[in-house]
């Protein structure tokens, strides 16, 4: 799947969600520009960590929906104008690249817990 995110564009959705004031306005333009390229970027993610996730504990679709979810709640912290050391730009790709990773580990880090938990409860009543 090709994520089609062009950084100057969704920098400027993002430089304009941010000086949005109310909620809905908020909520439409996070549906109709940032949730889809969002959504191809989670989904090129899951791609990569499907393997190492117990998709038993959670189904597919929830994992996405908890991971576009945590993105949701991090949006405000993202700055559209931050210049980094070298000079240029923040990238909201890699920005929020990062974030969905994040995500993914401590999923990975919580089923793994979770199936550590069940195993030892198994064995323990053998």
């Amino acid at each position: 799947m090709k994520n089609n995110w062009d950084d100057t564009i969704m920098n400027q959705v993002f430089k304009d969600y941010l000086n949005l004031k109310t909620t809905d306005e908020k909520h439409k333009l996070f549906n109709d520009k940032i949730y889809n390229p969002l959504m191809n970027m989670i989904d090129e993610q899951f791609d990569r960590y499907k393997n190492r996730i117990n998709i038993f504990l959670d189904s597919i679709d929830d994992i996405k929906f908890n991971c576009i979810t945590f993105i949701y709640e991090h949006i405000e912290k993202f700055n559209p104008y931050k210049i980094l050391r070298n000079g240029t730009p923040v990238s909201s790709k890699m920005y929020f690249r990062t974030i969905i990773r994040c995500f993914f580990h401590d999923t990975m880090k919580r089923n793994y817990d979770e199936k550590r938990k069940r195993v030892s409860l198994d064995e323990y009543e053998e």
